[in-house]
This record gives C-alpha cells, structure tokens and sequence, in this order.
C-alpha cells in the first residue's frame, strides 16, 4: 500500500506540476495581455462564482468522494451527484439570465450579463465538472489516467492561449469560450475512455432515498458553514473591487496565482491522503492514520513554507520577470501571499482528515470561527478612512495580511484538535517552530545574495541577488534536514536510505 500510495503521489506530482507550470504561465500571458485592470475583471468574475458555488454546492463534493471511496453503491453515487450537478448547472444559469438588471448590476458590479454568463460557464466546467472528473477517476486508484489527460489539457490551454495573444484576439470574453470549450472536450473524452467497471457492479434497484438521506446527513452540519463560506469568499473580493477597484483586484488574483503554484505539493497528495485515510478509518486502523497524517502535514508545511520563504524577498524582481513592470507596484501583496500556502497546505490536509473521518460538525465548527471574523476584518483593511465606519484603506496589501493571520490561527486551532484525535499526531507548535526557522533561514539568504550582487556590480544586481541567495538558502535546508530529519516528515533511517541509494 506504501508503495501505491508514493506511486501515486509520484505521478500526480509530476503531471501537476507541468498543468500548474504550464497554467501558470498562460496565467501569465494574460495578466500581460490585458493589464491590471481587465485582469482584475476577469479575476473578480471568476472569484465571485467560486464563492457562490461554496454555498451551492453545500458540501456535496467532500461527501461524494467520501462515500465513493468507501466504495459503497459507488455507481448510484456517481448518478446521483451527476444528477446534482446538473440541476445546479440550469438553475444558475436560469437565474443569471433572468436577474433584474439593477440586481445585476449590484451584485457583479457594472459587468454585462453576457459576460457574467460566461463566467459562470467557464468556472462551472473548468472547476466543478472537472473536479467531478477527477473524483471518479482518484476514487478508483486511476491517478495517472486523470492526471495525464489535465497535463495535456493545460499544454493545449498555453497554446491557444498564445495564438489568442499574438493574433490579437486576447480578450476576457474570448478566455471564457476558450476554457468552456477545452473542458467540454475533456468530459467527452473522459465519458470515452473511463471504464465504468471500476465502480463496481450495477446496482439495479438502488435505494435513492436512502443515498439521499445519507447525504443530507453528512453534509447537514456543512448547510451553515457553506452559507458562511459564500458570504466570505464573495465579501472579500466584492469589497476590494469596491473599495480597492480593478487595479488591486489585479495585484491580489496574481498574488493568489503564485500562491497556487506554492501548493503543488498539497494538491498532488489530497486526494491520495484522502482516500486512504477514509479507507483506514473504515478498518479502525488508528496507527495507519496517524502515521499518514504526522508525515504528510510535516512534509506539506516544509515544502510550501520554504518556498515562500526564499522567494518572498524577492517578490519584485519575480513580478518583473514574469508579468512586467505594470504589476511591480504589487510585490508587498506577493511576499505575503508567498508565505500564505504553508498554512494552506495544512487547512487542506486537515479539512481532508475531517471529511474522510465524516466528523464534518468539528471541522465546521473550527472553520466557521474563521469565516465569522474574516468579514469585519476584512471590511476594516479595505474600507477608506472617510467611510462612516473607517477603515484602514490598505487595498490588496490589506485583504493578503488578514487572510493569513486568520488562516495561521485557525489551522492552529485544527491541528491541536486533529493531535487529541489521533494521540500523537503533530501540534500546531512544531509548525510554527519549522516556519521561524525558514523565514530566518530566507531572510539570511536573500541578505547574502544580495550583498554578493553589489559588490560584484553585476547587471541586473537584483536578478543575480535571487540566484546567489539560492546557495546559502539550499544549504540551510540540507542542514535542516540531516539535523532535524522530523521537520520534514521523515526519520534519520529514510535520510541514510536516500543518501546511500545507488541506480542500478
């Protein structure tokens, strides 16, 4: 089992990580293309229905991966939230189609309904339909069938992305036929080519009610909490579009997008930790989950914490390089939003273990403290200081630094609940002990090559400062490391293994 799961998270790692790089570069060549404020437009649309889908869909994802990894009537559950998904599919677009104008105008703030439209489609298929998709697929052991076919996805989204570009044509209604058009594709294919066997043996007489309620009761205690979630998510990027406007919205989503790619390593392992944490639970197998759980939280928040922290000082000359000069003004926002997916990747992880265990109430518990206070904060970061209840105008800037701070505390306050579930699971401390030791460790680094840079009065004294601080800051990693082997998920005997291996 330890070798399917490495096999696994092998491959998902390998093909996310040319989708991610391959994405994040179209991502790229459009933030160049269409300048900060078309950008933050296109960002704004997309942001505004993911946020809408975290009520809509109720937390009816995390209990049908649940339950099909259970593999329980796993063909009825795959009818049955298709049926879902459908349904929502038609009502929203209904419902956008027939919104009084000056409703509209409020709530996507001056924005065509074409266009919102469009938005929606392109979010609906490139984000809900896949993540069906790839459900399917992850539940059934079949990682590299999926992971594939998104890796080819992306190399064929960059290229067209490109032509858009050089002919011309690179416009944000252009964007959303083009992903609503990629995704399409790959639901065709994937209904093609995925065997159907996998899910088990046809259930002729399923009994729907039973499937129903038994969805209505794990995802019961996530109704409130997916309320929550929508007004929270919708409130920030509503509010700094409001307050902030396109330009900061810009600074922020590309910020965001850097964060992403930090949480490669997160994303590639999920689903994988999710599913064998659910199968653990169902065999009581304590120990199994608390040795997945101690390794995969402890290498997450080093990988994704030392990312950001060596690149974090450098946050300027990384946007020059990638999306001009144009969006230079917004490196403060990166250098936090760098340092944000180390307790991302732990939020994640720890939102995996609680679904898979379907102890949803405690998750929703500890995250909707989360969601309560991240609004009225977030209205006093952005908020002018004239408004009748003044706030600090600290745009994009502002809207980075809350949502880290509340991000760090609660992910705090999981895993000390997570480490009394499971006995000896790793607390909250020894994170926050390993994210000291980076940020010192990336502070150094860029000093040194930075220092290094002037005095050799190289060109471009800050692009060399990243490559020279690249040295000391590996080396503080190995030490890292070979010193505190625990920091990174793993013992002195694993260390010694990967030292002593030869290729045969």
């Amino acid at each position: 089992m330890s070798d399917s799961i490495l096999r696994r998270f092998g491959s998902t790692l390998m093909t996310n990580a040319i989708s991610s790089g391959v994405s994040f570069t179209a991502t790229l060549i459009i933030a160049r293309g269409l300048g900060p404020q078309l950008f933050g437009d296109y960002a704004f649309l997309i942001a505004s229905f993911a946020a809408l889908n975290t009520w809509l869909e109720l937390g009816t994802p995390t209990a049908f991966y649940t339950f099909l990894s259970k593999s329980r009537d796993a063909r009825a559950h795959a009818a049955l939230y298709l049926a879902w998904l459908a349904l929502r599919l038609v009502l929203v677009a209904a419902a956008i189609a027939l919104l009084p104008h000056q409703w509209l105008d409020r709530v996507w703030l001056g924005h065509p309904r074409g266009l919102v439209l469009g938005a929606f489609l392109a979010f609906f298929t490139s984000v809900v339909a896949r993540g069906y998709l790839v459900q399917l697929a992850e539940s059934t052991r079949k990682t590299v069938f999926i992971q594939s076919a998104l890796a080819v996805l992306s190399l064929t989204h960059l290229s067209l992305v490109v032509f858009l570009r050089l002919s011309g044509m690179l416009s944000v209604p252009a964007l959303f036929g083009l992903i609503v058009f990629e995704y399409v594709v790959l639901a065709v294919w994937f209904a093609l080519r995925f065997d159907r066997t996998l899910l088990g043996p046809n259930v002729e007489k399923s009994d729907w009610r039973a499937l129903t309620a038994r969805y209505a009761k794990y995802c019961a205690p996530l109704a409130l909490y997916a309320a929550l979630g929508f007004v929270a998510d919708f409130g920030d990027r509503w509010l700094l579009q409001r307050f902030g406007g396109s330009v900061q919205q810009g600074y922020f989503s590309l910020g965001y997008q850097f964060a992403t790619i930090a949480l490669l390593a997160t994303t590639s392992l999920l689903n994988i930790f999710w599913k064998e944490i659910a199968a653990a639970e169902e065999l009581a197998d304590r120990a199994r989950a608390r040795d997945l759980y101690n390794r995969s939280s402890r290498l997450l928040f080093f990988v994704a914490a030392a990312g950001g922290c060596f690149l974090a000082p450098h946050s300027r000359v990384l946007l020059d390089m990638t999306a001009g000069a144009q969006f230079s003004d917004a490196a403060p926002v990166l250098a936090i939003m760098l340092l944000y997916p180390a307790f991302q990747s732990l939020s994640q992880l720890n939102g995996a273990f609680f679904y898979a265990t379907e102890d949803t109430r405690t998750h929703v518990s500890i995250s909707s403290i989360g969601l309560a206070i991240g609004l009225p904060l977030t209205y006093l970061t952005l908020a002018p200081r004239d408004a009748a209840i003044p706030g600090l105008a600290l745009g994009a800037v502002g809207l980075a630094a809350r949502l880290w701070l509340v991000q760090a505390a609660i992910v705090s306050l999981q895993c000390a609940v997570v480490r009394r579930r499971l006995g000896s699971a790793v607390g909250p401390g020894t994170h926050w002990i390993t994210l000291i030791l980076l940020a010192a460790l990336g502070v150094a680094a860029g000093s040194l090559g930075s220092l290094a840079s002037r005095i050799l009065g190289l060109f471009r004294p800050d692009l060399w400062a990243v490559l020279f601080s690249a040295v000391p800051f590996a080396a503080g990693l190995a030490a890292l490391a070979w010193f505190c082997p625990s920091r990174v998920g793993a013992d002195r005997a694993h260390i010694d293994r990967i030292l002593r291996w030869r290729p045969s």
